[in-house]
């Protein structure tokens, strides 16, 4: 899961984040990260293109947030269920 430090979260392959825009919020996985310009390539998970497969895109740092709804989530499913 990303972390944060000095205020700034830094995602890692994998983190489930929120993009927005126009369309509303759209849940995203992170699938590769270009560190020298704070470029993120995300995979959408609740929108298709016409193969039938994820969409996926190159977007900025400042386009995404990390989906902290979906970690309180996980982890409170794992104390209901017993797991640490």
């Amino acid at each position: 899961m990303g972390q944060e430090n000095q205020g700034k979260t830094y995602y890692e392959v994998g983190d489930r984040v929120i993009k927005a825009d126009h369309r509303g919020n759209h849940n995203c996985i992170i699938i590769v990260i270009h560190r020298p310009n704070n470029r993120y390539y995300i995979r959408y998970l609740d929108n298709f293109n016409t193969q039938g497969t994820n969409v996926e895109r190159w977007v900025a740092y400042s386009d995404i947030k990390l989906d902290k709804e979906y970690y309180r989530d996980l982890k409170i499913k794992q104390i209901l269920d017993g797991d640490r």
